[in-house]
This record gives structure tokens, C-alpha cells and sequence, in this order.
């Protein structure tokens, strides 16, 4: 009914259009037929005097004729500019549909190049040149972070399998060997590293979908080079060794460095020993007994007071940089890799100073741990006035 109703307000427009002017032409002669009857009827010099006001004093008629001439003018033209409104607003849909066909022709497009770029590089992967598989990872990653990427879970997986094969295993005979024995990661495990991070955090950004922090469990990350400013989000490094590596002004975010779900006694610590945090934000992070001996940890934030309390360092490399009022457990020896004794505790607290006794109740028990007072840095090594400004605030507690 709406249907039929509008189509025959747009006959009797187009009617209105196309009779206008023949109407007009009527209207005219009417006027003209009106006024030389005036003249007749009284006279040529009335009618110049008086004017053409007085088309109605002789004729009352011309009145009632002209107000209905010129009330079908004015729907007449309110018509035109109607059917004008009417075929702009159909122009327009028109051009809106055409326009939503093309950006869809487009997007299918993209997404047709984007599959084939993607499937491409996964398929250069698995090539011996190493140039090769740079090149493909970074392909990946620049399909996998667009906006909308359909690739997130299948990249995720491809980029699981590559870091297994093309990253070395973590063992307990690893812990055994100097660090100059070891090999550290290639620069094809750590851009697939880096490129499976930035996926994640994308689909966690894009879709706000989370299921549940990427498992790297065994990996021997030495070396391991974290992009700047990139955000590691829900991962749990188990048995890692992260031996020397980088997290220099990245966001880690709900990140676990400890034992994973294989854990036995033989196997290994988590190990960040001289692993560079510096400037590095925390948040929601848990450090489960991981080796942090040298690691430097110089402008960071976000550490909580208990955080570091059940990590391993040693007499000789105690971690640097941390922030006022860290809790930690006391050192290990470095020499014989048990416990220190009081002597050598006393030796690490007279070259430590701001590496402090200290004493308080957990659960109703006494406790004793090692606390950081930056007031009584002092040495060579972590002087007062470069260790305040680096480190900013105290701790959360």
C-alpha cells in the first residue's frame, strides 16, 4: 500500500512537471483576457489611472480566478522541487549502493591478496636461506596485525610449530654449562618470537578474546631481543632460559616466568640471570622462583613489593636497578651455589648497602628477607643520586 501510494505521488509530480508550462501559458491569457475586458467595460483612461488594481472592481470573478491560478502555481512548484528532492535522494542511494559494491569488490580483493601473501610466506618458512624466512616472517606479521586479520589462531599455530623446530630445547644439562657454551637464539627464532607476540596482543586488542596465556614451555630464548615499545600479553614462559635477554622498554602484561606443568626436580629454573628490564612496565607479572642474578631491572615500574620474593640470585650478581622497598629472599653463594653463610652474607650486605636486613610477619610468624633501601646506596657501583631519579616512585605495596 505505501508502495502504490508513493508511486502515485510521483505521477502526479511528473504530471506537474510536465504540464507547468502550458499552465503557465493559460495563466497568461487569462490575465491578458481579464484585463482588456477591464479596459472595455470602463474605459481606457479609468483603467491607466486606476491601474491594475482594478482587474477586480469590474470583474470579481478575475479575484477568485487568479487565487486559484496562482495557489496551482505554488503546488506546482512545491511539486518541481519535490520531484527534484526525490530524484536527488534516488541519485543518491544509487551512488551509496555502487559505492558499498565497490568497497566490497575491494575488500574481497584485499582479502583474496592478503590469503595468498599470507599462505605464501607460510609456505617460504619451511626453506632453507635464512633471508627466505625473514623475509616470510615478516610477511606474517604484517598480514596477521591488520586490522580484522582472519589468520590470528592458524599464524599462532604455524609460528608454535616454527619456534619448536627452529629454537633450541631447554634441559636440565643446560644448567650445567657456562653461558659461553650455549647458543643463543638465531635472528629467525627471535623475529618469529617477536612476530608471535605482536599477533597475540593484536587479537587480544582487536577482538578482546582471550584463551588463556600462550604456553612456551622448554625454550632456550638466550639472548632473546624483545621489540621496543611491544607488548607481551598472557604468557607463561615455563622453564625458559632467558639467559641475557632484552625486554628493554616493552609492556609486559600478565606475563608468568616460572615452572610449567611438566615441572620435576630435574628440571630446569626459570632463567632470567642479566636479563635487561630497564624502563620496562609490569603488570600482573609472577616471577615463580626464577633465576635473576645480574638482571637489571633500572627504570621499571609496576613491580609490586612481594614480586621478586621467592627469586634466586647470587652473592656476586645481585640484581640492579630495583625499586625502593622490594622484598627479596637472601642470596645464594656464588661459589658453591648454596646458601650463604653469615660471613659471606655480611660481605654482600657491607657491598650492597641498600640491599638491607629485614624482618616481618607473615601469616603470625616471623620472617627475614632482604629489603631495597635506595637512602643507603651509596657505593660506586649504584650511587644515590643516579639510582633515585632512574628509579622514580617507590613501589606499590
Amino acid at each position: 500500500m505505501a508502495e502504490e501510494r508513493k508511486n502515485w505521488i510521483v505521477k502526479v509530480i511528473d504530471w506537474g512537471f510536465k504540464e507547468i508550462w502550458p499552465l503557465l501559458l493559460v495563466y497568461l491569457f487569462v490575465q491578458i483576457v481579464f484585463q482588456l475586458v477591464s479596459i472595455y467595460l470602463i474605459g481606457w483612461p479609468t483603467w491607466s489611472e486606476a491601474g491594475l488594481n482594478t482587474l477586480a472592481q469590474p470583474l470579481k470573478i478575475s479575484g477568485i480566478v487568479n487565487g486559484i491560478l496562482t495557489l496551482i502555481l505554488v503546488i506546482l512548484g512545491l511539486s518541481v522541487a519535490a520531484r527534484r528532492l526525490l530524484q536527488f535522494n534516488q541519485q543518491l542511494k544509487q551512488q551509496n549502493k555502487q559505492i558499498k559494491q565497490q568497497n566490497k569488490q575491494i575488500n574481497i580483493q584485499l582479502e583474496s591478496k592478503n590469503q595468498q601473501r599470507f599462505y605464501d610466506a607460510v609456505g617460504r618458512l619451511s626453506r632453507d636461506e635464512e633471508h627466505s624466512k625473514l623475509g616470510a616472517l615478516t610477511a606474517i606479521r604484517k598480514t596477521c596485525t591488520e586490522k580484522d586479520s582472519p589468520f590470528f589462531e592458524e599464524a599462532r599455530q604455524i609460528l608454535r610449530g616454527f619456534l619448536t623446530v627452529n629454537t633450541k630445547r631447554n634441559s636440565s644439562r643446560d644448567l650445567e654449562s657456562t653461558a659461553d657454551s650455549l647458543i643463543p637464539i638465531s635472528g629467525v627464532g627471535n623475529l618469529a618470537f617477536n612476530t608471535l607476540i605482536d599477533i597475540i596482543y593484536t587479537q587480544h586488542h582487536q577482538k578482546e578474546e582471550s584463551e588463556g596465556r600462550e604456553q612456551m614451555e622448554g625454550f632456550a630464548f638466550l639472548n632473546l631481543k624483545i621489540d621496543r615499545i611491544s607488548t607481551l600479553k598472557s604468557i607463561q614462559f615455563s622453564n625458559c632460559n632467558l639467559r641475557y635477554s632484552i625486554f628493554c622498554e616493552a609492556h609486559l602484561d600478565d606475563v608468568i616466568f616460572g615452572h610449567g606443568q611438566t615441572y620435576s626436580n630435574g628440571s630446569p629454573a626459570p632463567d632470567l640471570s642479566f636479563a635487561d628490564f630497564t624502563a620496562t612496565k609490569f603488570k600482573f607479572c609472577i616471577f615463580q622462583k626464577a633465576e635473576i642474578s645480574g638482571a637489571q631491572f633500572f627504570g621499571s615500574s609496576g613491580l609490586k613489593e612481594k614480586d621478586l620474593g621467592s627469586c634466586f640470585y647470587s652473592n656476586e650478581h645481585p640484581p640492579r636497578g630495583l625499586p625502593d622497598g622490594l622484598l627479596l629472599r637472601f642470596p645464594y653463594s656464588d661459589e658453591t651455589d648454596q646458601p650463604c653463610t653469615e660471613k659471606e652474607l655480611d660481605q654482600f650486605f657491607a657491598n650492597h648497602p641498600h640491599f638491607t636486613r629485614h624482618t616481618f610477619l607473615d601469616n603470625g610468624q616471623k620472617v627475614e628477607a632482604v629489603k631495597i633501601d635506595l637512602s643507603k646506596a651509596v657505593n660506586e657501583d649504584d650511587p644515590l643520586e643516579t639510582l633515585r631519579p632512574i628509579m622514580g616512585k617507590p613501589v606499590n605495596t
